[in-house]
């Protein structure tokens, strides 16, 4: 899963260190997604995809981070996520 930090986080940071060093931290990363900020009745709810961990990043401001995720996205969430990412 590719995923960008927010633009002020720099890899030198407390953030950025805690993305990109949580196995080390003893610390576990759980990815939640939706597919837009606001539904019928206000926010969008969002999906659990569940646990991740890091794989690689490039960048610096904000942070382009690849994520394994522990299971598979459910296939039409990853539809959904391609036509966006498109």
């Amino acid at each position: 899963f590719h995923w960008e930090s927010p633009s002020t986080t720099s890899v030198d940071s407390r953030t950025g260190h805690r993305y990109l060093n949580h196995r080390a931290n003893g610390t576990n990363v759980v990815l939640f997604v939706r597919a837009q900020r606001a539904g019928p009745l206000g926010a969008a709810p969002y999906l659990t995809l569940g646990p991740c961990s890091y794989v690689t990043h490039e960048g610096d401001r904000p942070i382009a981070i690849t994520w394994k995720l522990a299971t598979p996205m459910p296939a039409d969430i990853f539809g959904e996520a391609r036509v966006a990412a498109g």
